[in-house]
């Protein structure tokens, strides 16, 4: 007799009351310890239920869970659903453009993420931190490498020809996140200025998603604003905070390659397609077939990986004063070889109250990277062990060299070689400085001062020798290459803003108004040299052969900006909201400034 499965599935759409999809959102049975996520469209799917009634339960970050009851009976059943915000945090106070708001008085769409929603995932940028935990922000990350950047979408891509990426304010302080590394043209992937920044310092990140939200910061947030508010002190006595963890990281779907076997017999397939005879074929790329390799390349350029991270932090104090001193360390391999990063930092934030009206607080953030670049996409590794490296090839040759191939060119295309003797590092500083002062004329006008300093130092080698690229003199002699390059950026902002408050009867009124003037300078030192005895760590000024040497002023600009927010709030039923803003920019025509 046949026998069938006694099994019904499950599925349906998840949206928000904004009419955003659920990105992410948990689909769980308890009583089955059965579960699934809804995908980029909302949408889910849960197999393999067996027949019976179970409660559904839908979850969702800062949305009311739903509870359902469904009966199962060999049918694939729809279930739909709109999950309503969570309106117990209605009265929490989140940070917007240029201050503060109680979230039910916010008429525009805006996310707020805490320390603890972020704080458990090991990596190495905080971006990384909030995927999935946000509904309508898609992140997305390119590759495993550490310290790579992450691509952030919000509400899709708002430009055609300008970046895509959202505007960061740190502390009230627009961020310069823009790659000024090589590493996207040399090794295929961007560095995250982001990087620098400890995960674990973050007190919450508020996502400003729609027009209304980011129109305060003009031009520069059209494709959203990311605001990061870090860990300040608290009144209380001392309290000392050490965490340590450790981990191993992997690669998911491997691509399963063909065998030495496999690969001749393809090829010798095609070879008789194209009316060639069989016993004619004896070599493929020069490699003899009585003498083929059998290859994993895949295999030979993965590995485990492994990290460790630390951090200690030391807040306390008491009304008047308190303070807030954290630092971290990181140090990880990925499971690409040859790609190493190791991070510290250091931040420093005390809060001061001398009078009553008047408040003061400064805060620093210094980090320090090193990282060991891994080559990936069509740079080589990885990339061109999935697309051009044959299982036929050897990695060595008898003689313990690395075998050879290059395509034509004047390089050595062995992937094994490239991550073995290219090396390619970074090490970066930024320090990153702001002091905010507040004074309040009364309870309902406080004037807001505040000034940052963003410095980022970054110096970079990249060594390619002799035995990976051919390369030589007028006297035949194969010449190894060493390139240094610094570059440094100066980033000045200030923030002056006024804010009104007044009740009017059951109605609330506030208006705020300021400026806000950033200046920005790069200065660049770039030298190429070669030589048959170079090493990474020789020293550029005792080269053979110096190939060029370049230094200046990169770019430089200021500007200047104008605006204003007002919210009327009537009976706290209906929310009004009017924004302003004029930038001006020493890189617009004289005639055109603003």
């Amino acid at each position: 007799h046949v026998v069938f499965s006694q099994t019904s599935s499950l599925s349906g759409n998840i949206t928000l009351d904004d009419g955003d999809v659920a990105i992410g959102a948990n689909i769980f049975i308890r009583d089955l310890n059965l579960g699934t996520s809804s995908d980029i469209n909302g949408d889910y799917n849960l197999n393999g239920i067996k027949n019976g009634k179970y409660e559904i339960t839908i979850s969702y970050m800062g949305y009311n869970s739903i509870s359902k009851s469904i009966s199962f009976n060999d049918k694939n059943i729809q279930f739909d659903t709109t999950l309503v915000v969570d309106g117990v945090n209605l009265d929490q106070v989140v940070v917007v453009g240029y201050g503060t708001q109680i979230k039910k008085e916010i008429s525009s769409s805006i996310i707020t993420l805490n320390a603890d929603e972020i704080k458990d995932k090991p990596s190495t940028n905080f971006s990384s931190s909030i995927q999935g935990k946000a509904a309508g922000v898609q992140i997305t990350n390119d590759n495993g490498v550490a310290g790579s950047s992450t691509s952030i979408r919000i509400r899709g891509v708002n430009t055609l020809s300008g970046g895509a990426e959202p505007l960061y304010v740190i502390d009230g302080i627009p961020l310069m996140n823009d790659d000024i590394s090589e590493s996207s043209s040399r090794n295929g992937y961007n560095i995250s200025p982001l990087s620098l920044i400890n995960p674990n310092d973050i007190k919450n990140i508020t996502i400003l998603k729609d027009a209304s939200a980011t129109a305060i910061y003009g031009s520069r947030g059209a494709n959203g604003v990311i605001l990061i508010t870090t860990k300040t002190g608290s009144k209380g006595k001392p309290k000392l905070n050490l965490d340590v963890s450790s981990g191993v990281s992997s690669e998911t779907n491997r691509i399963n390659m063909l065998s030495s076997k496999q690969y001749v017999e393809l090829y010798q397939q095609a070879w008789v397609n194209d009316g060639n005879n069989s016993s004619e074929l004896t070599e493929i790329n020069g490699i003899n077939l009585d003498s083929i390799a059998n290859t994993d390349w895949i295999d030979e350029v993965l590995q485990l990986g492994q990290f460790v991270n630390a951090n200690l932090s030391l807040n306390g104090g008491k009304e008047k004063f308190n303070y807030y001193f954290g630092s971290s360390y990181r140090n990880e391999t990925t499971f690409l070889k040859g790609n190493e990063f190791e991070r510290i930092t250091f931040k420093a934030s005390i809060n001061y109250k001398p009078i009553k009206r008047l408040r003061i607080s400064a805060n620093t953030n210094l980090g320090n990277t090193k990282n060991k670049y891994a080559i990936t996409g069509s740079a080589g590794g990885l990339g061109r062990a999935q697309s051009e490296a044959l299982p036929i090839y050897p990695i060595y040759n008898n003689d313990g060299s690395y075998f050879w191939w290059d395509n034509g060119g004047l390089r050595n295309l062995n992937p094994l070689a490239e991550i073995n003797l290219l090396d390619n590092r970074g090490n970066t500083y930024r320090l990153l400085n702001n002091i905010k002062i507040i004074y309040d004329f009364s309870d309902n006008i406080s004037f807001n001062n505040e000034i940052g300093l963003d410095l980022i130092n970054q110096h970079e080698k990249f060594f390619t020798p002799k035995e990976i690229e051919i390369k030589t003199d007028s006297n035949n002699v194969r010449l190894s290459t060493l390139e240094d390059r610094n570059i440094n950026y100066q980033t000045w902002n200030y923030n002056s803003t006024l804010k009104l408050q007044r009740k009017i009867r059951s109605n609330k009124f506030s208006i705020l108004g300021g400026f806000s003037t950033q200046y920005l300078v790069e200065n660049y030192k770039y030298d190429r040299v070669s030589g048959a005895d170079l090493t990474f760590n020789s020293n550029v000024d005792g080269a053979t052969y110096n190939e060029y040497s370049v230094n200046g002023k990169g770019q430089e600009y200021a500007s200047l900006s104008y605006f204003t927010r007002a919210n009327y709030n009537v009976k706290e039923k209906y929310l009004l909201q009017l924004s302003y803003r004029t930038d001006g920019s020493s890189r617009f025509g004289s005639n055109n400034k603003y």
